[in-house]
């Protein structure tokens, strides 16, 4: 979107200049608008760079919140941690009561865990 913004933010000036020498649209845009959205462009990357990073390695370490290892680490809490549904459903109840999730989301997600420990009781 930042860089959108500057590409459309280009000085009038500049447009006339190059449209006044015979330019083009696309020689407007090559050397008008893409070198004045540059610093948009990696202003964008300095904050976008960082967060996929973030994004990819929560990703990779918790798969139980963002990846499609669920089942498996579901699997990994019953068997190796002898831990019951209902166990489970404590845990994930204590979990999301204390997270910083608006009070709304919290009742709606555990009645969500309530549902599945009377579906898989």
């Amino acid at each position: 979107m930042n860089v959108t913004l500057a590409l459309r933010e280009v000085p009038a000036q500049s447009i006339d200049l190059v449209r006044a020498c015979g330019g083009s649209p696309s020689a407007t845009l090559r050397k008008v608008r893409f070198p004045g959205a540059l610093p948009a462009l990696f202003a964008s990357l300095r904050i976008a760079a960082p967060l996929a990073l973030v994004g990819a390695l929560l990703a990779e370490y918790d798969p139980l919140l963002f990846g499609p290892g669920l089942v498996e680490e579901y699997e990994l809490c019953r068997t190796e941690l002898g831990l019951t549904d209902a166990a489970f459903a404590d845990i994930a109840r204590a979990s999301l009561s204390a997270s910083g999730a608006a009070e709304a989301d919290r009742i709606a997600w555990c009645r969500l865990v309530d549902d599945w420990l009377a579906a898989a009781g």
